[in-house]
């Protein structure tokens, strides 16, 4: 019989922690020139939808371009006083795109490609062995509960993998190949600068 997450998280409660590594791009964060990247997010998208990552999810998706996220949101909260609300701790985990210039792959096409790491055995979890590739990360990573997607339509197909492309150099999730090269090398590229129209 197949365990369930909590039974696992209680089953290897006193195991040495398995660790997410997750590096913040700070000069991209601090840089006051992250503005733009927020405009042209507000320019180019429409309002972000936050859903838990099922197996059915894909059915309300649309079947349109636009760019995403799997974010983990643990079940830690902080109550802060004289707030009248808790904050929570998340961790965005991949950013990835639909469709755009080349494809006319939609929301939903790209979700239903993370259904057999979404539906993958948690216990990877506490594997003692590395992850090195993307796709080992993701069967490791994407089974964590609660785990959400987010999404934004974007109508321009243009737009798509340079509002992408600019997400990841901000964010710099961890399961995404951000860090390693891809072919051939090119040159560095502001991750700010405005995409001409």
């Amino acid at each position: 019989m197949e365990r369930t997450f909590a039974d696992l998280v209680a089953a290897n409660r006193d195991r040495p922690s398995p660790m997410l590594d997750s590096s913040w791009a700070l000069q991209r964060l601090l840089d006051p020139e992250v503005s733009h990247l927020v405009r042209a997010l507000e320019a180019h998208c429409g309002e972000w939808e936050v859903h838990q990552a099922t197996q059915r999810l894909w059915q309300a998706l649309p079947e349109q371009p636009g760019i995403y996220m799997f974010v983990w949101r643990p079940e830690f909260r902080f109550h802060l006083a004289g707030q009248g609300r808790c904050d929570a701790l998340h961790q965005i985990l991949y950013v990835g795109r639909s469709g755009g210039a080349n494809s006319s792959r939609t929301l939903r096409d790209r979700y239903r490609d993370y259904l057999k790491f979404l539906s993958g055995s948690p216990e990877r979890i506490w594997e003692a062995e590395g992850v090195s590739t993307r796709s080992s990360r993701l069967k490791r990573y994407l089974p964590l509960r609660p785990l959400e997607f987010w999404f934004s339509v974007v109508e321009d197909p243009f737009q798509v993998a340079p509002l992408e492309d600019r997400l990841i150099k901000v964010l710099n999730p961890p399961l995404n190949d951000s860090l390693t090269p891809k072919g051939r090398p090119k040159s560095p590229e502001p991750a700010f600068r405005m995409p001409s129209t």
